[in-house]
């Protein structure tokens, strides 16, 4: 959006993939479980869950992928599992 710029690509290109993202509004089923937290996460509802750690930061939260995930959008929702249960879940704000 800065750059007034869209960029598109095909297939398997590297510029789809992402380890880290940001994701904020986060609601939790139950309550925040203790942070930082090693779970399972999906971007899609058909995806396999994907490991990943939770870093809380000052208002939203830092998501490392063991494996980089492909064509992570921006506004989309993030889930969180841990042992077969859903923990909670956020929206994607930023990726890197």
């Amino acid at each position: 959006i800065e750059t007034n710029e869209l960029l598109v690509v095909q297939g398997e290109d590297d510029l789809l993939y992402h380890n880290n993202i940001i994701v904020e509004k986060i609601h939790w089923i139950t309550q925040c479980p203790k942070l930082p937290l090693t779970c399972e996460a999906k971007i899609r509802y058909r995806q396999k869950n994907q490991k990943c750690n939770l870093q809380p930061q000052e208002n939203n939260f830092k998501i490392h992928f063991e494996k980089p995930q492909r064509a992570v959008t921006l506004g989309q929702s993030i889930v969180f599992y841990q042992d077969g249960f859903c923990l909670g879940g956020g929206i994607i704000s930023k990726r890197y």
